[in-house]
């Protein structure tokens, strides 16, 4: 059930970084709380996060309209210690 629910957050975040990505041509990265908040900076996201349930920051890239989404997960509730709590997803602007 977790996982689903993580899934599901996931998309969200991914559709509204696109839409972030499209309205802000200049932007080239941004991370994202679980309420679906961008920021530019990193601290800033950490900050909004700490107010929420879900602390994960997601960081998303644009990418080139040719590439491939890819994703990199970090999360200290799996046990993963390859880097702090963060998403890493690129995302094909339209």
């Amino acid at each position: 059930m977790k996982q689903i629910k993580a899934a599901s957050i996931m998309v969200l975040l991914e559709q509204e970084a696109a839409k972030i990505f499209d309205n802000y041509p200049e932007i080239e990265e941004i991370y994202m709380t679980a309420d679906k908040q961008g920021f530019t900076e990193k601290t800033k996201a950490e900050n909004q996060a700490a107010y929420l349930k879900d602390k994960k920051v997601h960081y998303f890239i644009r990418s080139k309209p040719t590439a491939e989404i890819k994703a990199e997960t970090n999360d200290e509730e799996t046990g993963d210690d390859t880097g702090d709590k963060e998403t890493s997803k690129k995302i094909k602007s339209s």
